[in-house]
């Protein structure tokens, strides 16, 4: 914002070893969090085959297979459109 010209410089840099230090730091957050969106990409897929898979009749689900998927997905959806899940 200072090279726009919007606020004054502050007048501080960064010491080289803390700024390496940052960095690192920073590259391990990436490195986790893009395992993280792995994992969630898998059990996002994993909830849309079962949710395929209740739709579809599959008579590999029991009785309390479809209970719990039926029930997550209405936990699922916004209060506010409660209404269209029990029509």
């Amino acid at each position: 914002m200072a090279d726009k010209g919007v606020i004054p410089r502050i007048g501080y840099y960064i010491r080289a070893d803390l700024h390496s230090e940052l960095l690192q730091l920073d590259r391990a957050y990436q490195a986790k969090k893009d395992r993280s969106s792995d994992l969630l990409d898998r059990k996002i897929e994993a909830l849309n085959e079962a949710l395929n898979a209740l739709l579809n009749n599959d008579p590999r689900l029991t009785a309390l297979d479809q209970i719990a998927i039926s029930t997550m997905m209405r936990k699922l959806c916004a209060s506010s459109r409660i209404n269209e899940v029990l029509w």
